[in-house]
């Protein structure tokens, strides 16, 4: 029975990792590196960089294209040239919002786990007015191993004081994916075209968005 669930952000409540990807293109541009949409750098997005915390994928983009400066000065960089994009363009992924706000009236405490960092969760959550219907937030700022890695979501458990088993978790992204099944968690995840089928068997469903999940089906869980 599910007594506690998590939702992811990028992905999951907003349609913003396409966002994410110009911001980075833009500020490797910035930096004279011109990104190549080919095979290669596709499987590095894939593994490295979505569904990361931004410590990881910046550091491993430091290392493959030798972009200058410390972390933290790259990350404010690429937060600034973000928040500049989601003024414009952010989108929120059909069906999430409605699920929150229902869920919340239903009485189920709720986490958001993010890898992104806790000013972009703060932002979204903000634009959206849905600081209220998280009872945890967590962010991929606050832990030293990014998913895949469960920490994260194990984080959520013992904040909500769930056994992880109790738990399900809305994901899109493969880290995700496999942090949440690491974690022993029931996942159900929202189908982007940069999600897998592969990494999806160990979902319990997959949906484009969240507009058929119901209190009923999640009660059965």
């Amino acid at each position: 029975m599910v007594k506690a669930i998590i939702f992811d952000m990028d992905g999951v409540i907003t349609d913003s990792e396409p966002l994410w990807a110009d911001a980075v293109e833009e500020q490797f541009r910035l930096h004279g590196i011109v990104i190549k949409h080919n095979a290669e750098y596709n499987e590095f997005v894939i593994k490295q960089v979505r569904g990361r915390s931004q410590r990881h994928a910046i550091n491993a983009e430091k290392k493959k294209y030798h972009l200058q400066g410390s972390y933290q000065q790259l990350l404010n960089q690429r937060l600034r040239i973000l928040f500049s994009i989601f003024d414009k363009k952010l989108t929120a992924v059909p069906g999430t919002i409605p699920l929150i706000k229902k869920l919340y009236r239903a009485g189920y405490p709720l986490a958001i786990a993010s890898s992104s960092p806790r000013r972009a969760i703060n932002y979204i959550l903000n634009r959206y007015h849905l600081k209220k219907y998280f009872k945890v937030k967590v962010s991929g700022d606050d832990f030293k191993k990014s998913k895949p890695h469960p920490e994260i979501f194990l984080q959520c458990a013992k904040l909500l004081k769930a056994k992880p088993q109790d738990m399900l978790v809305f994901e899109d992204s493969i880290s995700g994916i496999q942090a949440a099944h690491r974690a022993k968690m029931k996942c159900i995840a929202v189908r982007q075209p940069y999600t897998p089928k592969k990494y999806l068997t160990t979902t319990i469903f997959v949906y484009k968005n969240l507009n058929q999940i119901s209190l009923a089906m999640l009660n059965k869980l």
